[in-house]
């Protein structure tokens, strides 16, 4: 089981101990990512936005974030048994603990958006049409600006993308990494594959933080020798 250590322990440990706990760090990551990559195709139609594990005493907690708990849950708990149960025998995992988080803000998650634009591809919306609809959703929830891009073969035998965009929305640097979610998902139709992919700034606070530094003045600065 991994032991996150504060700073001074780990600069205390030797060479080869610090090997073994990154060795670490990079396994408990990978396993996570690949129980995400299960459980996005797993709870499709549960609403699935994310999911985060937790080491405690009593073994791992996995947590997962999704609109639709109810969906998660199933009638007495049933379905939730039956994901420990294949969490279990598919990733080793000796009597994981699942616990469910509701995803308050659906519209503001842009994983989720993108899923429900592919459900509604899948049901035969018009791609603007779905996209045009998220988007009123996103700005109706309050975001301060969003970016939604669908590419494949959308009305030729060619493949192209079509972005639907709104508000401000930073395209790179620090605000971007730090503030911007991204979502995407995939969903094949006759035509072919269709991908979709969703940028959402859903709080600007962090341009308050911004501050102007005034510019030296210029000129001789005169000091006793």
């Amino acid at each position: 089981m991994l032991r996150l250590l504060p700073w001074r322990r780990l600069a205390d440990m030797s060479a080869k101990k610090k090997m073994i706990f990154y060795k670490r760090v990079l396994e408990f990551g990978k396993l996570n990512q690949m129980i995400d990559d299960f459980l996005v195709d797993y709870l499709k139609d549960a609403g699935y936005n994310g999911v985060r594990l937790t080491n405690v005493p009593m073994g791992l907690v996995v947590t997962i974030y999704t609109s639709k708990p109810g969906v998660v849950i199933g009638p007495d708990g049933r379905s939730i048994r039956e994901l420990q149960d294949i969490l279990n025998k598919k990733f080793g995992l000796e009597n994981p603990q699942v616990s469910v988080a509701e995803v308050e803000k659906p519209d503001l998650e842009p994983q989720l958006v993108a899923q429900m634009i592919c459900r509604a591809l899948e049901r035969g919306v018009k791609y603007r049409r779905a996209a045009r609809i998220a988007l009123r959703r996103i700005i109706a929830a309050g975001a301060v600006g969003c970016e939604i891009r669908i590419a494949g073969k959308l009305t030729t035998d060619r493949s192209r993308f079509e972005k639907f965009t709104y508000g401000y929305l930073p395209a790179a640097g620090d605000p971007a990494a730090k503030h911007v979610k991204v979502g995407k998902a995939r969903v094949l139709l006759p035509q072919g594959l269709i991908g979709v992919k969703v940028k959402i700034l859903g709080d600007a606070s962090f341009l308050n933080e911004v501050q102007v530094m005034e510019a030296p003045q210029e000129g001789v600065k005169v000091g006793e020798a």
